[in-house]
């Protein structure tokens, strides 16, 4: 019961601040006077987009039967539910407000580090790890 309230609250705590970090700069950056602050990437589309795919593995993972939230403490559980339910909404606010820094002329990154092929590889070798130790099981 307690590695549940110490895990929730620090993932909660820790989504909360990184994702406070990241706004609190973006609205620095929009509400300065220096034009070419505009143009500086304080986190790059491709990393974000992960995050925010992370974020719903992560609720998949804590979701499935036996949830995180199914201990007896009722502040755990609740703690555990709303750490699980509100962080791939956080991390999808967080790219959608940060969003515009590609096209304001950001530099392109190449084929092989943009989130689409990175999480393509990403599933495939998770796949492939699940599907061999499912035969190490036999």
């Amino acid at each position: 019961m307690f590695a549940v309230i110490f895990y929730s609250a620090g993932n909660l705590c820790g989504n909360a601040l990184a994702a406070g970090i990241l706004l609190f700069a973006d609205w620095q950056v929009r509400n300065s006077k220096n034009k070419d602050a505009g143009k500086k990437i304080v986190l790059n589309h491709d990393l974000q987009m992960m995050l925010v795919i992370g974020a719903w593995f992560r609720f998949y993972w804590g979701a499935s039967p036996p949830a995180v939230w199914e201990v007896p403490n009722k502040f755990a559980s609740g703690l555990a539910c709303i750490d699980v339910l509100t962080a791939p909404f956080l991390w999808m606010f967080v790219w959608w407000r940060l969003r515009s820094y590609d096209a304001e002329g950001s530099p392109k990154l190449p084929w092989y580090v943009q989130w689409p092929f990175l999480t393509f590889f990403f599933l495939r070798g998770w796949i492939e790890l699940a599907e061999f130790r499912s035969l190490q099981a036999v």
